[in-house]
């Protein structure tokens, strides 16, 4: 959410959209042409390659891409060539000066005088005893990691375009193949048995328990409509792309919403979980989306021909 209120400051300060913006102040001075926002979801981008998850039962693969058009939190098109022309500038301070870099690279202190590993958009940590600078994203069917040794002046960009890959754990594997005598060993896995569990533990719903919540949803905060709809006895979520248009947030068969709790609900394997909200009649009236770092974003249920 703070990455996105971002690009609305960069628009009213610069009068350019954040893909303007960055074309001309980021991606052109550093010769990433390859590289853009994408926020018009009809726009056509070169040589691009499409998204996908894989289908139950490993019967082939559907389409995953995302038809979302708000920038500054995600929807970067790039390439690994211009990634290796943007990281680089993280040595060269081309753009931004060496200030800037190291202040998007410090990290967070709480009040309490603990640091954390997250700094201003960037992953701050060691890998087996060596200093890395990382981040990871995904979307749809979207996955990609970017991880940097400072110290070593290497640098692993992972971006793959199917749902069930792990870039993250591929950009390590060919960081230990080539600093892999600098590194200490690795730490003995937890047993699985002391590992907490991913997910809440799913409860079981009525047909007619669900349907008290489906309707639309919109949200002042992002200016975004979501709808709930009960088919084959599930609750599922799309995000409108356009008026009269709704989108699923995935194509995955899986992709119901699992009751979790009293009015709680999770999407499973994108870390969205949805608590709704009731009136003193116990009607639904609205929802709580968390999602990730951002959390606690209210949507109000919409009465019929007020959208």
């Amino acid at each position: 959410m703070i990455f996105f209120l971002l690009s609305i400051i960069v628009k009213r300060v610069s009068g350019q959209t954040l893909r303007e913006f960055a074309v001309a102040n980021i991606f052109s001075p550093l010769k990433m042409t390859h590289t853009q926002f994408r926020d018009d979801h009809t726009s056509i981008v070169d040589n691009r390659a499409m998204a996908y998850d894989p289908k139950e039962h490993g019967d082939g693969y559907r389409l995953d891409v995302s038809y979302f058009e708000q920038t500054g939190d995600g929807a970067v098109h790039t390439s690994v060539e211009d990634l290796q022309k943007w990281d680089e500038n993280f040595y060269s301070g081309a753009v931004g000066g060496q200030s800037l870099l190291a202040e998007i690279q410090e990290r967070a202190k709480l009040n309490s005088g603990k640091i954390l590993n997250y700094a201003k958009g960037l992953v701050v940590v060691d890998y087996r005893g060596l200093p890395t600078v990382r981040h990871g994203g995904s979307w749809g069917g979207y996955r990609a990691e970017l991880l940097r040794f400072p110290k070593q002046h290497f640098s692993v960009a992972c971006l793959c375009n199917v749902g069930n890959a792990n870039p993250g754990d591929r950009a390590e594997k060919v960081a230990e193949t080539y600093l892999g005598s600098l590194m200490k060993e690795k730490p003995a896995k937890k047993k699985e048995m002391e590992e907490e569990p991913k997910h809440k533990p799913e409860v079981q719903q009525m047909e007619e328990q669900l349907k008290a919540y489906a309707s639309e949803y919109f949200s002042e905060e992002l200016a975004a409509v979501y709808r709930f709809e009960v088919t084959e006895g599930k609750l599922r979520m799309t995000v409108q792309a356009a008026p009269g248009h709704f989108v699923r947030l995935t194509s995955d068969t899986k992709d119901y919403l699992r009751p979790t709790g009293a009015d709680e609900f999770e999407l499973a394997e994108t870390g969205i979980t949805v608590h709704f909200k009731r009136d003193p009649e116990k009607m639904v009236t609205g929802f709580m989306l968390d999602a990730g770092r951002t959390k606690g974003v209210l949507f109000d249920r919409v009465l019929p021909g007020k959208l």
